[in-house]
């Protein structure tokens, strides 16, 4: 009877272990899409900290995605720890929101293409407001070459421009020559 208590004990103890490292395991798996830079280039979304500085502001958003083009205002919160972005209407009213934590991306909005993912957008805005060295180490990684130039940020591959970046003043422009959308932020007053 006492190796059969011994075998039970030694069970629930191996249970509770496999219990607490699956929980453990759970808590920290990443639920991010990768980003196809190009059709052939999967990349990770930085992490929070590639946005060294707080950036807290109201812009214009205007997007065209080829068939599909949008004005909205956005507050757009970004720090070392998250990424925040609500998108209002006229009325101040929220009508959709972007969240990465560097865990979890999500978006809630119609505005957007269906099949948008916010990793995408999140990505574009990391490509425009992480630490240049941060964001060139990063895609590198991956084969690709970021680089800077005056007003410009240009992602590339083998030589052919995906991204470009282009500040004007309160403008922010992102063109992805690949995948064939433009989105201007202007910083609002």
């Amino acid at each position: 009877m006492i190796i059969k208590n011994k075998t039970f004990l030694l069970f629930i103890l191996l249970l509770q272990a496999f219990l607490f490292f699956s929980c453990q395991t759970n808590r920290t798996s990443s639920h991010l899409n990768k980003v196809y830079v190009t059709n052939t280039n999967p990349v990770d979304l930085m992490e929070t900290k590639a946005i060294t500085s707080v950036i807290d502001k109201v812009q214009i958003f205007e997007g065209d995605f080829g068939e599909k083009s949008f004005s909205t205002v956005l507050a757009l919160y970004a720090d070392v720890s998250a990424v925040n972005i609500v998108m209002l209407n006229e009325m101040g009213i929220e009508v959709g929101s972007i969240d990465y934590d560097g865990k979890n991306c999500t978006i809630d909005s119609s505005f957007f293409p269906k099949n948008l993912k916010a990793e995408y957008i999140i990505l574009d805005l990391q490509n425009a407001y992480a630490d240049f060295f941060y964001a060139a180490s990063h895609y590198k990684k991956y084969g690709l070459l970021f680089e800077k130039e005056e007003n410009r940020r240009l992602l590339s591959r083998n030589g052919r421009l995906i991204e470009e970046i282009i500040y004007e003043g309160k403008v922010l422009t992102i063109k992805n020559h690949l995948r064939g959308y433009t989105y201007k932020l202007t910083d609002g007053e």
